[in-house]
């Protein structure tokens, strides 16, 4: 050990990744601030961590962050149904910019089952499953508090925004409907 402190000039800061000689991951704690971009991949992440607070889809950086965090999202368009499960603040570049299209057109393209979610700068589209329940761009189930939905665009689903009994502080702006069957 005194070898190798000898030779580092400078403090090592190792968090999150601690590992033990077997070099498997000991303690990560959770990322307060995700980078979503289709264009990142393991080694070309900006200066993010791909894999701990960087990822190419939006679901994914739901699991890694910290409840109460940040998941930023790039320009670009995915292709994925999202169930935001945590209080969470999810980013868009911009809702002219990042287009989420519902992988399953039978789910809603946003399915928020936690309170204190604020979702802006998204549009959500291709939640038109036939039949059966509905579905739409953004969902909030019931008994979901204190959501702040802004600054986006919903196209082409069912119903732009559904919600499902929600209790109380709501607040909704600046959201753009378009084309959608039953808003």
């Amino acid at each position: 050990l005194a070898t190798i402190q000898a030779k580092v000039a400078v403090n090592v800061d190792v968090a999150p990744y601690y590992v033990n000689l077997a070099m498997t991951t000991l303690s990560s704690p959770a990322p307060s601030n995700v980078y979503i971009d289709p264009g990142y991949s393991d080694g070309s992440a900006d200066v993010h961590a791909f894999g701990y607070d960087a990822f190419t889809t939006i679901q994914a950086g739901i699991a890694a962050a910290a409840t109460g965090g940040t998941i930023n999202v790039a320009a670009g368009a995915y292709k994925e149904n999202v169930t935001v499960d945590k209080a969470l603040t999810l980013t868009g570049a911009s809702s002219a910019t990042v287009t989420v299209t519902a992988d399953n057109p039978s789910a809603h393209v946003f399915n928020i089952t936690a309170s204190n979610v604020t979702i802006s700068g998204f549009t959500a589209t291709g939640a038109v499953g036939p039949g059966g329940p509905s579905y739409a761009g953004m969902n909030l189930v019931a008994g979901v508090r204190n959501s702040n939905i802004h600054d986006n665009i919903f196209t082409v689903n069912q119903y732009g925004i559904l919600l499902v009994e929600p209790l109380n502080n709501l607040t909704s702006g600046n959201n753009t409907f378009t084309s959608n069957t039953d808003s």
